[in-house]
């Protein structure tokens, strides 16, 4: 089973979420794993493959073996002389030396003779096809092209990955955020609670009363609409995986491997060793390789001819035998072909484009680069501020509880500092997972979300 790279994320999951005896997880490889089984787009990417095992002869001239068999029978008008005529010949093109060879026979039956003639012929490129050189530049010129199918699909699968384990963290996330949409409203029904019982103490007021009443009900709220986001997305991880999720959670606690530095694989790009530089160059590679090929479509013909005849004549009254070596050049001359022209101008056009658009990508690369890694860099500071905001506004929200039983807060300004603190809770989730997307952006850029060895599948 190919192994895929752990998603590299600078923290773990730091919000505590109960979890019942009766919920199973389902982690991130095993989504991944199910993905692969049962997700038609994963299907549509491995039926790309076939495409390696046909490409390189589809393209090239045929190997096959052609017999050919022909039979005439000609009627004479004017003497009753009918004859008839059977030709039986064999072929085959060595297209790797640019050689033809036949066996032809042909015997013709007239009033009183028999005629059969038996050859044995060869030609041979000798100029534009020179010893199969055309053929072998377009066998080289395809298997470049399947090199690029093969990354291709690496890229594919990659992006696939990239995409299916990002709503796996919005998985993640609307399962989070809807245990803590929960937590806070059983907080806010317990001091709904204490708020009714210092009502019937006089206490609090009837104000206070349908204060905390309102703050339930819009929290309920929250949790109804959570729900609504949870499920939405629990049905795309359906659709994914091909099965029903049978109290099955996505797994909040995700250690990352350390050490991984975000500077270390700009080399990458220095040395042109990502593999959308080198579909690039394989395709400046092929377009050249074509262009050559046009413009030899204009050179003439020329073919070394060498066969064998061996023909025998019988009639009612004598028979003989004649044999004659043949040697020989046969040449067909393109002249005014305006097609051949044509594609000549096509190929330099495209292999010129082929070059400005190596450069153009190598520069958008580099660019990608710099704007991701300062993203990267922006979203960790932004995760780091996040979580202290959480954490400062948890200390604010205990010490506000102990003046509130005290009455020196108002229920008001509790239910401020809570509706704070869980915002904060809430934007820590977010910022939280879109730091984790943007990593899974860096490895995508970097050819890291593949395992290495699964290169070479």
């Amino acid at each position: 089973m190919t192994k895929y790279t752990m998603l590299i994320f600078a923290f773990i999951f730091s919000i505590s979420i109960s979890i019942h005896a009766r919920d199973k997880i389902l982690r991130l490889e095993q989504f991944i794993d199910l993905a692969k089984k049962n997700d038609p787009d994963f299907e549509k990417i491995q039926s790309d493959r076939s495409k390696l095992d046909y490409l390189v002869d589809k393209n090239l001239p045929s190997r096959k073996i052609l017999l050919s068999l022909q039979s005439e029978h000609e009627v004479a008008s004017s003497n009753n002389q009918d004859s008839s005529k059977t030709t039986a010949s064999i072929s085959k093109d060595i297209i790797s030396t640019g050689t033809n060879l036949s066996l032809t026979q042909i015997n013709t039956e007239k009033a009183g003779s028999v005629d059969k003639e038996t050859e044995v012929r060869m030609e041979q490129s000798i100029y534009k096809n020179f010893m199969g050189r055309d053929v072998r530049l377009k066998k080289d010129a395809l298997n470049v092209e399947r090199e690029i199918v093969k990354l291709q699909i690496l890229d594919s699968y990659e992006n696939y990955i990239s995409e299916i384990s990002k709503i796996y963290l919005d998985f993640a996330q609307s399962y989070i955020n809807l245990k803590l949409a929960r937590e806070i409203s059983r907080e806010t029904l317990r001091l709904e609670n204490n708020v009714l019982k210092k009502r019937k103490k006089n206490i609090a007021t009837r104000t206070d009363v349908n204060r905390i009443k309102l703050h339930v009900i819009l929290k309920k709220e929250d949790v109804i609409n959570r729900e609504i986001e949870y499920v939405s997305v629990k049905e795309k991880v359906k659709r994914i995986i091909g099965k029903e999720l049978d109290n099955e959670i996505p797994e909040i606690d995700i250690n990352l491997p350390a050490g991984y530095s975000f500077g270390s694989d700009i080399t990458k790009i220095k040395n042109k060793s990502l593999r959308v530089y080198k579909i690039q160059q394989l395709n400046e590679n092929i377009a050249s390789k074509n262009y050559l090929l046009s413009k030899r479509e204009l050179y003439p013909d020329v073919n070394l001819v060498a066969g064998y005849n061996y023909n025998k004549n019988k009639t009612d009254t004598s028979s003989s035998n004649n044999n004659e070596a043949i040697v020989g050049i046969k040449i067909n001359i393109p002249i005014g072909d305006s097609t051949a022209k044509a594609d000549k101008k096509s190929e330099l056009l495209k292999f010129m484009k082929s070059k400005i658009e190596r450069k153009k990508v190598f520069k958008d690369t580099e660019q990608q680069f710099k704007e991701q890694k300062n993203r990267l860099e922006q979203l960790k500071k932004k995760l780091e501020l996040s979580r202290e905001k959480v954490r400062v506004a948890g200390q604010i929200l205990e010490d506000e509880k102990r003046r509130y039983l005290y009455a020196k807060l108002t229920l008001e300004r509790l239910i401020e500092i809570k509706n704070d603190f869980a915002e904060y809770r809430f934007k820590y989730n977010t910022d939280l997972i879109n730091f984790n997307k943007s990593c899974l952006e860096w490895l995508n850029l970097n050819d890291m979300l593949l395992a290495q060895k699964s290169l070479n599948q």
